[in-house]
């Protein structure tokens, strides 16, 4: 079930992103973005989200053990 909202987390935490970008240009009228609160929902499962700047079509996330082996490799 963790895996689960995991996942809804992160397309959230990317719809909330892509409101922000949205926001900065001028382009949104709708609710103010809710992107912090996801991140700290997803922080609470030991996740960190991070869009990807050179892959603006996809969100990136990575939990406690991507970046330990990340910093291992």
């Amino acid at each position: 079930m963790s895996g689960c909202k995991r996942e809804i987390l992160r397309r959230w935490a990317w719809d909330e992103y892509l409101k922000e970008l949205a926001a900065a240009e001028g382009m949104s009228e709708g609710e103010p973005s809710r992107l912090d609160e996801v991140k700290a929902a997803l922080l609470r499962l030991g996740e960190t989200w991070r869009p990807k700047p050179f892959a603006p079509a996809a969100a990136g996330v990575r939990s406690q053990e991507d970046e330990a082996e990340l910093l291992a490799a």
